[in-house]
């Protein structure tokens, strides 16, 4: 594997590299390179390391020095699959990936090469330049193609000097041309950096002094757009809205609260009213429009979800209004603000027509007319049947 940090012109030499030139690390080995369990050169090779994530118990970490391998054989991860333990793959130079086991849910898994390449040019630099501005960035290429069939995380260092910054992950696109925000992490420390991977591509790390939000909450969505609740029933009188945040967003913000606001507001709070939580509660029938926005650093977003409230009722989903003497038929019913669970069946003349109250199966007894009724509390449907 090469890896090449290498300085372009718009870095300025604040990512590291030596001034006016390139810095090559190179970290080429040998293809028959053997992988070795770190700490424990005695034990190498594939069936070792199978081996010891066999025995491993749960919450541990096996890390493995890759001495120059790459590509990591389908059979280890199907050894890692299901299991919740964590194994590390050490490039080099600051470079390594780590898997958990429960992340592995592909039932299709194959041989895949870790290689990572660094300050590739395959990304076209106005497009780059159209999201970095003047914000530095590494272009990565990652050697194998497509979905890994897990989560990935790629450890890489960045220098110590980029400690407190921001890295967000763009995804090349190249069927649309376009670059995606992928993951936004925050450089330790140690000037090391971990983005999380499900897919192997080209990518650019844009790096700044504060998250770019304003990418962020384009990817931000509601838990709907739209919703029924119902008044005099029993069930689907409330409902909760809630926005939903990249796994990335919520990591950020979890870290300093005051990063994120949520406001929710009913147009019409005859109809509905809404909690500063998101629970949406029904008063009347009618319709109203709950507006939620979300600011994230600054960067506002806004939802419109239109809540309809209606009179609970139940359908008959199947019924008849007439039957001939001596014949049976199954009515059907569903409850919309009730629980259809909940619904019995009864007859307005037993003499002409007899029902089960739990299966809704009614017989036919004698010439004439009754109702069919369908009841769950105060909420009832009922049907005129004749018997011929």
């Amino acid at each position: 594997m090469e890896v090449v940090l290498k300085e372009v012109p718009r870095y300025d030499g604040s990512i590291g590299g030596s001034p006016g030139g390139s810095t090559k690390i190179d970290t080429t080995k040998p293809d028959a390179g053997t992988p070795i369990i770190k700490d424990d050169s005695n034990k190498s090779g594939w069936e070792a390391i199978k081996e010891l994530i066999r025995q491993s118990q749960t919450g541990d970490t096996v890390t493995i020095d890759m001495n120059g391998a790459l590509i990591v054989p389908k059979d280890v991860f199907d050894t890692i699959k299901g299991k919740d333990l964590t194994v590390v793959f050490e490039l080099g130079e600051g470079i390594s990936w780590s898997i958990n086991g429960q992340s592995i849910t592909d039932d299709n898994l194959k041989d895949i090469n870790l290689g990572v390449t660094v300050d590739t040019e395959v990304i076209p630099e106005k497009l780059i330049n159209e999201v970095a501005k003047e914000q530095i960035y590494r272009n990565i290429s990652l050697s194998h193609n497509g979905s890994f069939g897990f989560d990935a995380v790629l450890t890489i260092n960045m220098d110590k000097k980029n400690a407190g910054q921001y890295v967000q992950l763009f995804y090349y696109n190249m069927s649309t041309g376009q670059l995606e925000l992928q993951y936004i992490a925050k450089v330790n420390e140690n000037g090391s950096v971990q983005c999380n991977f499900t897919h192997a591509s080209d990518y650019v790390m844009v790096f700044s002094k504060v998250p770019m939000y304003e990418k962020a909450v384009e990817q931000i969505a509601i838990s709907t757009d739209k919703g029924t609740l119902y008044i005099g029933g029993t069930k689907n009188k409330s409902m909760n809205l809630k926005p939903e945040l990249p796994d990335y967003l919520k990591e950020i913000t979890e870290e300093d609260r005051s990063q994120i606001v949520i406001t929710y507001k009913s147009s019409n709070p005859k109809v509905a009213t809404v909690t500063s939580a998101g629970k949406i509660k029904a008063r009347k029938v009618g319709k109203t429009t709950i507006t939620t926005q979300v600011t994230v650093g600054g960067i506002k977003k806004s939802f419109k979800t239109t809540i309809t409230v209606k009179e609970a009722y139940i359908k008959l989903t199947k019924s008849t209004d007439a039957l001939l003497k001596g014949k049976s038929y199954t009515f059907k019913a569903e409850g919309y603000g009730v629980d259809t669970k909940d619904i019995t069946f009864f007859t307005s003349n037993k003499a002409t027509i007899t029902i089960n109250k739990n299966t809704g199966k009614a017989v036919a007894k004698s010439i004439g007319t009754g109702y069919i009724i369908a009841r769950a509390g105060n909420i009832e449907k009922k049907i005129k049947v004749e018997v011929k």
